[in-house]
């Protein structure tokens, strides 16, 4: 199995049927108080700006892969993923339309995804209440490793449907402990796979036009109907 990404596996969480959730436990306070101070900094999210580094490891690479870019967020349904390296690469949500733009291949690509834009934004783990991130996952404080940055707290989510759970092992959320706010994203594959989201320059409620939400595309640019994620073909 290919390494899943953040879009890829938002839509196998949202196509996947419902299963039977873990029976549910008592709620460690810590966990609860945590929770509280992270809903009231999330709810007050309507759009955010960040640089990104993602690496991503598979059993079948070599080395790990490493894209830098940034990531744009309107609520309640545009996002833009914009990577400058290893090639230039645009992906964006807006509304129920997606659209990804390799320049320097001068392909393009655009789907309706009009029932899978709130299950993407649930994933992306930006701007969401624990209420709505527990409607695909069941969340629980995590140990911090040396994976994490320094200091921060690990929410730990792991997917609530038995077809997700085939695929995706954990999700682990690092949140700095002074804002609030999301600064790594990272998750596991049963192949042995990970994939490593961390944010850096998080600016809360910029001034966003709406014009960063749109791909024009030059008339020589090859435009197909199709969803491949960050290069990898759906």
């Amino acid at each position: 199995m290919k390494p899943l990404i953040a879009l890829s596996l938002a839509l196998a969480v949202s196509l996947a049927p419902a299963g039977a959730a873990p029976a549910k436990k008592a709620e460690d306070p810590q966990l609860t108080a945590l929770l509280q101070k992270f809903d009231q900094v999330q709810a007050g999210i309507h759009g955010l700006s960040a640089e990104l580094t993602r690496t991503t490891a598979s059993p079948l690479l070599k080395e790990p892969k490493v894209a830098k870019g940034r990531l744009y967020l309107s609520k309640p349904s545009s996002v833009l993923w914009e990577f400058d390296s290893p090639e230039p690469m645009r992906f964006l949500i807006a509304g129920d339309s997606y659209t990804g733009y390799y320049p320097e291949r001068k392909r393009a690509e655009r789907k309706k995804i009009q029932r899978y834009s709130e299950q993407i934004f649930r994933f992306l783990g930006v701007g969401q209440t624990s209420a709505e991130l527990r409607k695909t996952y069941d969340v629980s404080l995590g140990q911090a490793t040396a994976q994490e940055p320094k200091g921060t707290i690990v929410l730990v989510l792991e997917p609530r449907r038995r077809r997700v759970r085939k695929h995706v092992e954990d999700v682990r959320l690092a949140v700095d402990p002074a804002t609030y706010l999301p600064v790594q994203l990272a998750y596991r594959t049963a192949g042995g796979g990970s994939e490593e989201v961390s944010f850096r320059n998080v600016r809360v409620n910029p001034d966003l036009s709406a014009s960063v939400f749109r791909l024009d595309l030059p008339p020589d640019v090859v435009v197909t109907d199709g969803f491949s994620v960050f290069g990898e073909t759906r």
